[in-house]
């Protein structure tokens, strides 16, 4: 089991190993997956600010925390929308090594035409096909998936003005 805890500028899990940080500072945009009616979990998806950078790797610019139960979603969004975190949602899973190649590849005329969505660089809603959730951001528990594999472990958060926790799975494919 693993606890998730919102800080100033972090979500943080720091009592078993592997330990789990997300700088939301560094962090572009989060997407809000699989959210449709009858779901019971959703995914959130952190898009970095250095997808941009030439140098980087394209699967380690972002990191999902899947299966988090859906009635963590306020919860969530709101401690997200603390940190002024541009975000968006839509209901499927988003291949997300595929968009930002393409994001990256098309970058010129994405920006020429206003950008496509998020914060910085905007890989949003124009790239990724969600829609607008507003600025702000939130706490997640789930299965965190990026660009490596590091395994599946249970997830909770617990925002610490509240006494609300969510739960998921976290791991990298």
């Amino acid at each position: 089991m693993v606890e998730l805890y919102p800080s100033l500028h972090c979500l943080v899990h720091l009592a078993t190993k592997p330990v789990f940080i997300v700088d939301l500072d560094e962090v572009d945009l989060a997407y809000y997956e699989r959210l449709r009616p009858g779901n019971s979990n959703f995914d959130l998806t952190f898009i970095y600010k250095r997808f941009l950078d030439k140098d980087a790797k394209l699967s380690d610019c972002w990191e999902r925390i899947s299966n988090i139960d859906v009635r963590h979603y306020d919860t969530v969004k709101e401690v997200l929308q603390k940190s002024q975190l541009v975000q968006f949602e839509g209901p499927q899973q988003i291949a997300w090594n595929n968009v930002l190649k393409d994001y990256v590849k098309n970058f010129d005329d994405i920006s020429a035409d206003g950008g496509g969505g998020g914060g910085r660089g905007g890989a949003g809603a124009g790239a990724a096909g969600g829609r607008g959730a507003g600025a702000g951001a939130g706490a997640g528990a789930g299965e965190r998936e990026g660009g490596r594999k590091r395994g599946e472990e249970e997830v909770d958060g617990e925002d610490e003005d509240r006494d609300e926790n969510f739960q998921g799975e976290k791991g990298r494919t």
